[in-house]
């Protein structure tokens, strides 16, 4: 069986009506039993019909008048429930010929988060060769602020020399995570927290040319901070989206300065904040938008978890944590106004354990890759949750191959069809230096 046959039989198993997997589990049981309601129905129905054909005896007009009213009825009810299944089906599905036009920055090659500060210099080599040898072409990296400048103007780079030369050795581009304000840069009246965000901007505008320009082609996108609408990582209060306009401004102006070409990705948000006031994704992205925010951003970054449902669940709402939530960012920013705008999921994936197994996971996450391929256009990279973790670490599910060891999800994303599958031209418009595009001749 080739692979080809083997994705094809897979496809089978998920349904692409999938059982709803918010309803409790005695209203599914009770609405399984269809013998009382089904006869009950069966019954009026009957009752139905006879009425009709004695009336159609009796009063022939009225009958051929109420004849028309039903056929008319039943017409609207089929128009009605079209409607319904087209939306359901092909709700964020785009050909990539809608204007204005969604020009990707980038390939869809494979990508992942990883944490190379983790191995030593000699296994981070071997990681990157892992990673160039298996088919992927970006790293998304995190690169701690407080670290490189622990004294305002004193940097220290070795660290992120070796993980960016090792990478740039084996042709992956890097996806810089900038993170962690430096004591000196931040306010002391802020409650503790795990992060804090710096009190001036001329500060963060400074590091960010220092860093971009560094590294530059080797560093080709940049996001700044981690789920700033989470309290823990901004200070000990959420941040909202006029407050954290100025920091992405200062952060884009910084960066841009350091490397012309370089493209700026909005920081990943939480679904939901860890404060009752805070906001969720889509409020801190909308707010964002609001504070006029537009121009300082390439790219809109999500945290795309598939939860427990297959990728084939169509199903879309905002307190619905599934593969096609990924729908109500792009419906968000076409309604705002800015439909030109790529998305890149850069954390992506499904956790394996409880109800969903590593081999489920596996084939979970490259369905979604697949079916983001064919029809979705204004999405970019899809980068993989976690590619090694350490022993205890809670996104070990989440990993392609934690503690060093294989998976069924880094043996199918590894796979050379896969792979092959990746590089190819998808759906919506590609730059002329992606991989899925070859030259030869004149």
């Amino acid at each position: 069986m080739t692979p080809c046959q083997r994705a094809f039989s897979a496809v089978r198993r998920y349904p692409l009506d999938p059982e709803d997997l918010d309803r409790p589990a005695q209203q599914k049981t009770a609405g399984a039993s269809p013998s009382r309601g089904g006869s009950g129905f069966t019954n009026v129905v009957a009752g139905a019909i006879l009425w009709l054909m004695d009336l159609r005896r009796e009063r022939r007009d009225l009958s051929h008048f109420l004849e028309s009213v039903l056929l008319v009825l039943l017409g609207v009810a089929l128009v009605a429930t079209a409607a319904v299944t087209d939306t359901y089906l092909h709700r964020g599905v785009e050909s990539g010929v809608e204007q204005p036009y969604v020009v990707q920055p980038s390939g869809r090659e494979l990508a992942t988060n990883v944490d190379l500060r983790l191995f030593s210099e000699t296994d981070a080599v071997g990681v990157a060769a892992t990673l160039a040898e298996s088919g992927f072409g970006f790293a998304r990296q995190e690169f701690s602020w407080a670290e490189i400048e622990p004294r305002k103007g004193e940097y220290d780079w070795s660290t992120y020399d070796v993980i960016v030369n090792s990478m740039a050795s084996e042709g992956i581009s890097i996806i810089a995570v900038v993170v962690d304000a430096p004591g000196w840069a931040v306010g002391g009246d802020l409650v503790q927290s795990e992060n804090q965000p710096p009190t001036s901007t001329a500060d963060l505008e400074t590091f960010m040319r220092e860093l971009t320009s560094r590294y530059g082609d080797d560093m080709p996108f940049v996001q700044f901070w981690d789920r700033p609408n989470l309290a823990s990582q901004w200070g000990g209060r959420p941040a909202t989206g006029p407050e954290f306009e100025t920091f992405l401004a200062a952060a884009f102006y910084g960066a841009r300065e350091g490397n012309p070409e370089i493209r700026v990705i909005t920081p990943e948000l939480a679904p939901l904040s860890d404060v009752p006031e805070g906001p969720t994704d889509l409020e801190f992205l909308d707010s964002l938008y609001d504070a006029g925010s537009k121009d300082y951003f390439d790219i809109v970054g999500i945290r795309l978890n598939g939860g427990t449902a297959s990728p084939d669940d169509r199903l879309v709402a905002e307190n619905r944590t599934n593969f096609s939530r990924a729908v109500l960012f792009r419906e968000l920013m076409v309604d705002q106004g800015d439909g030109e705008t790529p998305v890149w999921a850069t954390t992506y994936g499904w956790a394996a354990g409880g109800d969903v197994s590593r081999e489920e996971q596996a084939e979970y996450v490259v369905r979604g890759l697949q079916r983001a391929w064919s029809e979705w256009p204004w999405m970019g990279l899809m980068v993989q949750w976690q590619f090694a973790t350490q022993p205890g670490d809670p996104e070990a599910s989440y990993a392609i191959a934690p503690d060093g060891s294989s998976t069924p999800l880094f043996r199918r994303l590894s796979d050379p069809e896969i792979v092959r599958r990746s590089d190819l031209a998808n759906t919506g418009f590609a730059p002329m230096d992606a991989d899925a595009i070859a030259y030869e001749g004149n």
